[in-house]
C-alpha cells in the first residue's frame, strides 16, 4: 500500500519490511534502489501510484544509450595469450574458488 506525503516521498507499506521513498534522490529506506541502480519493489509502487515513467528512475548503465557510448571507439582484438606480458607477481597468485554451503 502507497502512502503519498508529498509529490515525491512516499511511505510503501508491503508484508515484510516498509520502505520509505523519495523519487527525487531516487532512495528507498531498504537501500536496494541505491545499490542497484534500479527501482526496488517499493520504489516500483511508488513510481506507479505517481504516474512516473518506469525508465526515468532506471539507472544510465541499464540504458541503451550507455551500451551504445561503451562501443563508439571499436573493440579491438586481444593479442595471443602467448604474447601477453604478465608480471610475475600476478602469475604466481593462486586464484581459489568462493567458499559454499553443500
Amino acid at each position: 500500500m502507497v502512502h503519498p506525503i508529498n509529490s515525491v516521498n512516499f511511505n510503501v507499506k508491503d508484508e515484510n519490511k516498509d520502505g520509505l521513498v523519495n523519487l527525487s534522490q531516487k532512495t528507498c529506506s531498504c537501500s536496494k534502489f541505491e545499490v542497484d541502480k534500479l527501482p526496488c519493489h517499493h520504489a516500483l509502487a511508488a513510481v506507479r501510484y505517481a504516474k512516473k515513467p518506469f525508465l526515468d528512475y532506471c539507472g544510465d548503465c541499464y540504458k541503451t544509450t550507455s551500451w551504445v557510448e561503451a562501443y563508439v571507439g571499436g573493440i579491438f582484438p586481444v593479442e595471443h595469450p602467448s604474447e601477453w606480458n604478465i608480471p610475475e607477481d600476478v602469475q604466481s597468485k593462486v586464484v581459489l574458488p568462493p567458499p559454499f554451503r553443500a
